[in-house]
């Protein structure tokens, strides 16, 4: 639980008591948890610290902006960051070391597990933009006829969800994958009667 005592709050989920507190200098109200390593991250007055077996360590590369969304990418397994900066940040788990390219948008984030891309609802401008999961660019962007807020993975469908506040509708972006096979030529040769052998 973030506070507004500048520290973190764990309390025992058996019966809700009070464990420990841990202390980020200018604690925001963000908080975001990481599956894997079990930890938490939370941003500070100057940047994203991370709680992780007890320890408090600030992550100083990526700063505290006016806005930021952080989910875990299961198929990278790293977390990613769109920020007011407009970064967006490839997170090493347990060694708290990143990197990010600079975009045209920042906005919340969804990992879409069919086609592993992460789409973004834009809070720069009005559009919904894909991001390569693995080199963090750009690889699409579709226009909307009003900002987007919220988005979300619809597993059931394959698709991506997300509300258009302004226009009260909800916009689904479907997948096409564009597969397509090369054959490619092989080379064989005879064998002659009564020989065998094994085959790789």
């Amino acid at each position: 639980i973030t506070t507004d005592s500048n520290s973190v709050v764990r309390i025992n989920g058996f019966d809700r008591s009070y464990s420990t507190s841990y202390g980020v200098p200018g604690l925001t109200w963000s908080i975001f948890y990481e599956p894997v390593n079990e930890s938490i991250f939370v941003y500070g007055s100057s940047s994203l610290w991370e709680i992780d077996n007890g320890v408090t360590q600030s992550i100083s590369n990526i700063l505290t902006s006016g806005f930021s969304d952080v989910i875990f990418n299961n198929l990278t397994g790293k977390v990613n960051i769109s920020d007011e900066n407009y970064k967006f940040w490839k997170l090493e788990l347990g060694t708290a070391t990143g990197s990010s390219n600079t975009l045209s948008n920042y906005g919340y984030l969804a990992l879409n597990e069919f086609d592993g891309d992460v789409y973004m609802s834009s809070q720069a401008l009005n559009n919904i933009v894909i991001v390569d999961s693995t080199t963090g660019t750009i690889k699409s962007t579709q226009p909307q006829a009003a900002g987007t807020t919220k988005i979300i993975y619809n597993p059931e469908r394959k698709s991506v969800w997300t509300i258009q506040p302004s226009l009260n509708t909800i916009i689904e972006v479907g997948v096409e994958l564009n597969n397509q096979l090369n054959p490619h030529p092989f080379t064989y040769s005879f064998a002659e009667d009564n020989t065998y052998g094994t085959l790789d």
